[in-house]
């Protein structure tokens, strides 16, 4: 039916922390929420969850460079209507077009990853690197 979303692919649970993941990500593309926070809640969640970013980075199976990356452009990039904090560390701009795509990018590869490892925690994944994501 329109307006339906498919059946999620196979290797895939819909856990508990995929649909939190989820909710975020779709408030931030219904306007309801800062693609900043919606990036940050979604990296301190898997990091929560993991006991730390490396830990996160490890259980699953996301380069740290890439987990960096995020927390860097939700955290220290922004302006006066998008960042999600400011302190001597920010840099105080708007995102680029090609940043916003990237945390957009990031965010997808994270949340399916997650669901991913949820439906079988012993399943032996590819990394997600940079590589796998476009230009920031």
């Amino acid at each position: 039916m329109k307006g339906e979303y498919p059946d999620p692919p196979s290797g895939f649970l819909a856990s508990p922390m995929v649909d939190h993941l989820w909710n975020r990500y779709q408030m931030y593309l219904e306007g309801r929420d800062l693609l900043t926070t919606m990036g940050y809640v979604c990296l301190s969640t898997i990091q929560s969850d993991a006991g730390g970013r490396g830990l996160a980075a490890a259980k699953f199976k996301i380069q740290r460079d890439v987990l960096d990356k995020l927390a860097i452009l939700t955290s220290n990039v922004g302006d006066e209507a998008t960042a999600r904090k400011f302190d001597n560390q920010s840099t105080k701009r708007a995102h680029s077009a090609t940043e916003k795509e990237w945390i957009e990018a990031a965010v997808k590869k994270i949340i399916r990853r997650v669901a991913e490892h949820d439906y079988d925690p012993t399943a032996v994944l590819p990394q997600i690197t940079m590589a796998d994501l476009p230009p920031p």
